[in-house]
């Protein structure tokens, strides 16, 4: 599934919380009213853990370390849409 982080993810998004950070927001976007947290090595929907690939990784990490960081897209293998 293809998962899209804008800008308003990005500003709303909260450094070092899984459960508020721009892939997070844009994940509860698609499946509102289920769990979500992401991190660098994991992300956990409802009961599913999917593993992020590097981009995303890469983007949750710079953007924990206040590196300024663009939109972007990526596609969450495994994940079926609602």
């Amino acid at each position: 599934m293809r998962i899209e982080v804008t800008v308003n993810h990005i500003r709303r998004g909260v450094r070092h919380d899984g459960k508020w950070c721009p892939i997070a927001l844009a994940l509860r976007e698609k499946f509102p009213g289920v769990s979500v947290v992401a991190y660098p090595n994991y992300i956990g929907i409802s009961t599913e853990d999917f593993y992020p690939p590097p981009e995303a990784t890469a983007f949750m990490m710079a953007f924990d370390r206040g590196v300024g960081v663009q939109p972007f897209a990526f596609d969450l293998d495994g994940l079926e849409g609602p």
